[in-house]
């Protein structure tokens, strides 16, 4: 999932740092526009259109970027304007990380942060910035260790906000070290300490942007938050979140984020064993990343949809979905080398320089062609292999057909029992339930002889009485249906059962099964008591533990299913 972490990480870094530097995007740079900066004065307003003009261009031409954030230190420095000259370090260091020059990036924040005087507040201003461009740029080098120390810098200036600014700043603080901690865990170069520090600061990133209500930036943060659950082994909580990140960016239209959410739901429901809805939210990113343009996360999400559907048995569709993500990777592959290609034509200008162009030019036609012969002869062994296993299902057909109708004689049986016992649960205890609602609410006509605490309390007592009632009533009526359910179904029932439970009290679900699919569904009996089992101690878990996080392990096993949970 390292590809999610560094497109959370350009993004964010991109809006958060955007919005921190000047409070409005301004226009778009065009010609007219560059030639009346250039004809202002030399003065520190020049500096400043400089500035501005080259995080303008920054996406569309990179070299024009960093010439006019050079330009405008040049002049800062002319001028010996300090706050002028921190600014332009500032931005140098900026764009020297968006293009890669990571050395640059981290000499200018250096230079930037030696001239200011934290006790002046326009320079102190600037201070929050350039602790975190450097930060950035040692963790784009690798450098975990020396990004960690400017990274704690922040969280120390941040810890106690009075101002909606520093709010601000403690919020892009806590979204920056949560991307940070996940991208070192990932790296396999991580202490121990760093898996719990991946989870801490986008939790408290989240509280920040829901504190400021800021929907863009904790769309973000909601997905950073998923990401590190799901990298620490919880596709529950992960999926959770990733499902609010999505629903946060329809209500804001914004496709890019949405693909981003959709990308998350899809390894998170894949890692539960739920193939369809990984398949399914695929489907969702694909057809949004397509809108927004990026080859690269298309390809990986035509990877990951080509997963889901063989997991799913549909060979067909998994099939057409790889052969969609390998055609975009021979792009892009094919894009990278005109690219690199095109820059050696450029700067070669000797004839022995170019015969070297024409023989790398002739080096990628052959490896095309060879990589074009090896598709090829994939793709036959692919279909003769598909032809066989066709002709044994076929086969398998009829077997499974004589089994299943026998099972189904079985399991009417098993069916009208499991009616039977679950219409005498109604009686008993729906039953019992809606007689105490009806004596509570006659206690309530008389509530001239309460206080209006005791008619609090007793109003209290009589909702808890008939949310118990709704939840037994839906418990018998899903009862109903045991006998025609399967492993998986069950499973996903007890799934629902505990996000509707856990997370609203603060405590995180991790479920762990080792179920074969393919094996048959316990008698309807067993399942219902099985699940009563389970909802009791998850209610006993909410009422009486202090846990943070509860494992439910559900295994198979010879002699039955084995059911554990634990806070």
């Amino acid at each position: 999932m390292r590809f999610l972490f560094s497109r959370l990480a350009l993004l964010s870094s991109l809006l958060l740092l955007a919005v921190v530097a000047r409070a409005q995007e301004p226009p778009a740079a065009g010609a007219a526009r560059i030639k009346a900066v250039q004809a202002l004065p030399p003065d520190s307003t020049k500096v400043k259109a400089l500035i501005t003009l080259s995080d303008d261009v920054l996406s569309a031409d990179n070299a024009a970027a960093m010439r006019y954030a050079q330009q405008a230190l040049a002049l800062a420095r002319r001028l010996r304007d300090p706050l002028a000259t921190i600014k332009s370090l500032g931005a140098v260091g900026y764009v020297a990380t968006q293009t890669g020059d990571l050395v640059l990036a981290t000499q200018s924040h250096q230079q930037a942060l030696a001239l200011i005087h934290p006790d002046r507040p326009p320079e102190s201003r600037l201070l929050f910035t350039n602790l975190l461009g450097l930060a950035n740029a040692y963790t784009e080098q690798g450098n975990f260790e020396e990004a960690e120390g400017y990274y704690r810098q922040l969280a120390a200036r941040v810890a106690a906000p009075t101002t909606v600014r520093q709010r601000f700043n403690q919020m892009v603080c806590y979204h920056s070290m949560g991307i940070f901690y996940g991208v070192w865990r990932q790296s396999g170069r991580a202490p121990a300490r760093v898996k719990a520090l991946a989870l801490r600061y986008p939790r408290r990133a989240v509280a920040a942007c829901r504190a400021l209500h800021e929907p863009v930036n904790l769309t973000f943060a909601l997905i950073s938050l998923g990401q590190a659950l799901q990298d620490a082994g919880r596709p529950d909580s992960a999926a959770y979140y990733a499902r609010q990140g999505v629903a946060l960016a329809r209500a804001q239209r914004n496709p890019q984020t949405q693909y981003m959410a959709y990308q998350l739901l899809t390894t998170a429901v894949y890692a539960q064993g739920q193939w369809a809805a990984s398949a399914a939210a695929a489907r969702q990113a694909l057809a949004l990343v397509r809108e927004v343009g990026n080859p690269a996360d298309e390809a990986q999400i035509q990877h990951n949809l080509g997963r889901a559907l063989a997991k799913n048995g549909d060979g067909l569709g998994a099939y057409a979905a790889a052969q969609a993500s390998q055609r975009l990777r021979d792009t892009l592959q094919t894009t990278e080398r005109t690219r690199a290609l095109a820059q050696l034509q450029v700067s070669f200008k000797t004839r022995e320089q170019q015969a070297q162009i024409l023989a790398l030019q002739q080096r990628n036609r052959l490896a095309a062609q060879a990589q074009e012969l090896a598709r090829l002869r994939t793709r036959q062994e692919r279909a003769g292999l598909g032809t066989l296993a066709l002709l044994a299902l076929a086969g398998a057909g009829g077997v499974v057909w004589q089994y299943r109708r026998r099972q189904a004689v079985r399991l009417a049986a098993e069916a009208t029992a499991l009616r039977r016992r679950l219409a005498a649960d109604l009686h008993d205890d729906v039953g019992n339930l809606l007689t105490q609602l009806n004596l509570q609410s006659g206690l309530l006509s008389e509530a001239h002889a309460y206080t209006p605490a005791q008619v609090a309390a007793r109003l209290e007592t009589l909702a808890a009485t008939a949310r118990r009632a709704a939840q037994q009533m839906s418990d018998v009526v899903w009862g109903l249906g045991a006998a025609r359910r399967t492993l998986p179904e069950l499973l996903a029932h007890m799934r629902d059962h505990a996000q509707e439970v856990l997370p609203p009290a603060g405590v995180d679900v991790e479920f762990a099964t080792a179920l074969d699919p393919a094996c048959p569904a316990p008698p309807a009996e067993a399942q219902q008591q099985l699940y009563l089992i389970y909802k009791e101690a998850l209610h006993n878990v909410v009422k009486h533990a202090r846990a943070t996080l509860v494992q439910v392990n559900l295994q198979q096993t010879p002699a039955g299913l084995v059911l554990t949970v634990a806070d």
